[in-house]
């Protein structure tokens, strides 16, 4: 048996409701048609925001996974630190590149 969600629980997640709705400019009693129509000109609205943070978390994230793995193959390879710090950054921009390719052909 599922127990009630607590008031606190409640009370965050009607204030988070009620701040989408705000900022897309209508309330929960419209209807459904309304309701879609409204936050997809929301969603509109703040792409290019969302789009630009997800460039960023992903050239951090391609960072954090290439540059410890070429570090560590600098020694067999004798690699200078600047090489490895190089083919980190061009890894980097690849991989966001590729990834913001893949994104635009898919809209």
């Amino acid at each position: 048996m599922k127990t009630p969600p607590s008031t606190d629980r409640e009370m965050t997640r009607a204030s988070w409701l009620d701040d989408v709705l705000r900022l897309a400019g209508t309330r929960a009693g419209d209807g459904w048609e309304a309701l879609h129509d409204a936050l997809d000109a929301l969603a509109v609205r703040t792409a290019p925001v969302a789009r630009t943070t997800w460039k960023w978390v992903v050239a951090a994230q391609g960072l954090a996974v290439l540059a410890p793995m070429l570090w560590l193959m600098r020694t067999p390879f004798e690699w200078s630190a600047s090489l490895v710090a190089l083919l980190s950054l061009l890894a980097v921009g690849a991989l966001v590149g590729i990834l913001w390719w893949v994104r635009w052909r898919g809209m």
